[in-house]
């Protein structure tokens, strides 16, 4: 049974700030140089609280606790008299069409995988969950939400908040040509409505498998540290965002894979490619539209890996000589980064970068920032469905749900109201 509830979220005093310039992506789809670059857009940028500067030590957790506490104190942020849930709609463009992604956030009751009612898909990393832990237990409060997706065919949850929306978002902003609306909806009523809808509900999480496994982690330490609190209590929930898997407005693009010029010092492409050619036939194409054409229609019906690497001037697809089981993000890292490239588990969240636009990824290797890209087509929801139906796993960053919420627009306290 899936069980969310209402809550005070803490805001930005849009009076004292200006709201799309202290607004962050997810700390996990923030690349090593774009955290100087939040850094210096404000002095009460999210970033602060999310992500320490390169150059800072263990210590950050600290600090961006005594900024959170300076912040609130200061009012920079505030929170919210009234309990409520916060219909949150992401309206952008694509193929010349608009699009809206409609969901809202709530407090969920955090539990086990093993109970069958919140199913992960993808893998996580024990260093990432106990810094994050570090974080939470530093600031007591959810900064972002895990994306979560419920099925929900008749569109009944979206339909019950529609009929109840404020007549005008309390949050509207736009940033890189997407605009974020969102509402309190503080309706008893409707809220009840909602949580019924959602009780027979099953939850994907899209994105925050490390956020979710931090909470998890935070409330198992509280609830030893409390064993007679109430069953309520803050620390037994987390701040998500739930939107309809069959909503139109959701999309999966590919996540594409680069490389750091240091991870693999002694590389030598001739003897890269003489591995690859013993499971792989080689395809080469020197015109990137024709690669990418290529590339996606091999990809309807078999597995199909592109590659990049730092200059040189041709474009590769790999298709294995012999079928392969599962998705082509499992077949690169099983087959070629951890096989045939050696690169241990315990090193892919630190080598490895994630960017979900094609272009971006080819021209990052260009200018020599990484050393080669792998290029994949985008998980469809059919095999995130087969994979979950499996109790399987799929390797981390094999998705990525687009539009992406953003950071810092509802924040949840964790200190009990």
């Amino acid at each position: 049974m899936i069980e969310i509830e209402p809550f005070s979220g803490i805001v930005y005093n849009q009076k004292k700030v200006n709201l799309a310039k202290v607004v962050t992506p997810p700390y996990d789809m923030i690349r090593p140089e774009q955290i100087e670059e939040f850094y210096k857009r404000s002095p009460y940028n999210i970033i602060r609280l999310i992500l320490g500067r390169p150059n800072h030590k263990g210590d950050w957790f600290e600090r961006a606790a005594t900024c959170f506490k300076k912040w609130m104190k200061e009012g920079i942020l505030e929170r919210h008299i009234k309990r409520g849930i916060y219909p949150y709609y992401i309206r952008y463009t694509k193929g010349g069409k608009e699009r809206c992604l409609k969901g809202f956030i709530a407090r969920l009751r955090l539990e086990p995988f093993n109970k069958g009612n919140i199913y992960p898909h993808e893998q996580t990393f024990n260093e990432v969950v106990s810094e994050r832990l570090k974080l939470l237990k530093a600031c007591q409060a959810n900064f972002s939400q895990v994306f979560g997706l419920y099925s929900d065919v008749k569109n009944k949850v979206i339909e019950a908040i529609e009929g109840a929306l404020p007549s005008s978002p309390f949050i509207e902003i736009e940033t890189e040509g997407t605009r974020h609306c969102v509402w309190q909806l503080t309706n008893e009523h409707i809220i009840s409505q909602i949580k019924l809808l959602m009780h027979d509900k099953k939850l994907i999480i899209a994105d925050g498998h490390h956020r979710y496994q931090t909470a998890l982690a935070y409330k198992e330490e509280m609830n030893a540290l409390f064993p007679n609190a109430p069953r309520d209590a803050s620390f037994n929930y987390t701040s998500v965002y739930l939107s309809n898997l069959e909503d139109p407005g959701l999309d999966i693009l590919p996540t594409h894979r680069l490389l750091a010029n240091g991870c693999i010092p002694n590389f030598q492409l001739d003897e890269f490619f003489n591995k690859i050619s013993k499971i792989f036939k080689i395809m080469c194409y020197n015109d990137q539209k024709t690669f990418w054409k290529t590339l996606r229609e091999i990809g309807k019906y078999r597995t199909a890996i592109g590659f990049y690497f730092h200059g040189y001037s041709g474009f590769f697809i790999f298709v294995p000589k012999e079928a392969m089981g599962g998705l082509d993000v499992t077949v690169l890292t099983e087959s070629i980064i951890k096989g045939i490239l050696n690169l241990e588990e315990s090193r892919l969240g630190e080598e490895i970068y994630y960017v979900s636009r094609g272009e971006e990824a080819i021209d990052l290797v260009k200018k020599g920032k990484y050393k080669m890209a792998f290029l994949l087509n985008p998980t469809k929801v059919s095999q995130l469905k087969e994979v979950i139906s499996r109790n399987q796993l799929m390797p981390p960053k094999s998705t990525h749900f687009y539009p992406k919420i953003l950071t810092g627009l509802i924040i949840n306290s964790l200190k009990d109201e």
